[in-house]
């Protein structure tokens, strides 16, 4: 978690239309931006401040919001035709960037970057590994089904699942009210 009260981060999720559904019966807020919002609160380490939302003619959503103790977000989303996710976080002076498809956090961007992910894509498939997308997901429904089972704690908690409502509940009222800014709520505490 960035120590930098200065610190940003970008995201930009770009989810296919066989996964969200028909054009404008799915909700880029609701089905995807919901969960970088969630991971924006873990990485910043910081509750929500404020939010602001507006939504091109595109169907692109893009939210601006500031955090408790300093630092800032800008969250992109639409559905398209092919999916596209990114994470960058600015700390310290420093820039690191997660693509999907990649294992990398650094060098950020440009060529070299480009070279490195497509070295890993086939010391990837030369051995066999799945995708580090794939293999995320198949961690995540292993840790769900643990829950589940009663075997390992719930992680995150209702209070996070709270806090990312909170913000997108902050998010519809800015998109009603011309892109205002709102205060988000303070998240309950345990």
């Amino acid at each position: 978690a960035p120590e930098d009260a200065e610190a940003t981060a970008e995201t930009l999720l770009v989810s296919d239309r066989g996964r969200g559904g028909d054009i404008g019966s799915a909700d880029a807020l609701h089905d995807l931006l919901v969960h970088h919002l969630d991971l924006l609160r873990f990485l910043m380490d910081r509750e929500f401040a404020t939010m602001t939302a507006q939504q091109d003619a595109g169907g692109l959503l893009t939210l601006a919001m500031t955090f408790q103790g300093g630092g800032t977000a800008a969250c992109r989303a639409r559905f398209g035709e092919e999916a596209e996710e990114t994470v960058s976080v600015t700390t310290g002076g420093e820039r690191f960037v997660i693509r999907a498809g990649s294992d990398r956090h650094s060098p950020p961007d440009g060529r070299v970057r480009r070279i490195w992910d497509a070295a890993d894509a086939i010391r990837r498939r030369m051995r066999g590994r799945q995708d580090s997308l794939i293999e995320s997901y198949e961690r995540q429904l292993r840790a769900f089904i643990a829950v589940v089972r009663g075997e390992a704690p719930a992680n995150p908690s209702t209070i996070d699942g709270v806090a990312a409502v909170q913000a997108v509940e902050a998010a519809r009222i800015s998109l009603a009210n011309g892109g205002n800014e709102i205060v988000v709520p303070a998240a309950p505490s345990a």
